[in-house]
């Protein structure tokens, strides 16, 4: 049982506890948590961990202050020696997080990657759309010269900002929501 004991080892991620054995971290040795397990000083540790702990059993146990919904999924890339990918996830968290812990999307079985994939490109193009959007809407509030530069020409833009672009400023922000309701 002592054995065992010193095979195994705990992940605390986001709070939640996962508990595995050291055996399974040899197919990637590049990634985050097979050199967590290599390492030798505590400085190498916490390079790759938030905390670290070894109880009188010698089990030890790395904590990361990350979300734990991806977790299963990178500990079941050790344990199966397969990338696959959650269902029910978004690509954008799904590919920050393989980043994270040091697998590469490319490793991704058949079965997962059209899909995310094809997922990650409709993000891209949504991105690239909502960027393009905005910095249209920033070019027409701050291009627009057509006021000059007395008192009197900048109070007039001041109020013309205030009625024609809401999300300008705060006091914009206040305004609609008063119109509104």
């Amino acid at each position: 049982m002592l054995g065992n004991c010193k095979e195994m080892i705990i992940f605390v991620v986001g709070g939640d506890t996962f508990k595995t054995f050291k055996s399974h971290f040899q197919k990637w040795p590049e990634s985050r948590l097979s050199r967590l397990i290599n390492a030798k000083t505590r400085g190498e540790i916490f390079q790759l961990c938030d905390e670290f702990s070894i109880n009188s059993c010698g089990v030890r146990t790395y904590t990361f202050h990350r979300n734990p919904v991806h977790f299963n999924t990178i500990l079941d890339m050790y344990r199966t020696n397969q990338v696959h990918c959650s269902k029910h996830c978004c690509t954008l968290t799904t590919k920050e997080e393989l980043e994270f812990w040091g697998s590469d999307e490319l490793e991704m079985e058949l079965c997962c990657s059209s899909q995310y994939c094809d997922e990650n490109k409709i993000h891209e193009r949504n991105n690239k759309r909502d960027k393009k959007e905005k910095e249209r809407r920033k070019s027409v509030i701050f291009s627009d010269d057509r006021f000059g530069s007395s008192v009197k020409e900048l109070i007039r833009k001041k109020i013309w900002y205030l009625l024609e672009y809401p999300k300008s400023s705060t006091a914009a922000k206040v305004n609609q929501k008063i119109t509104c309701n």
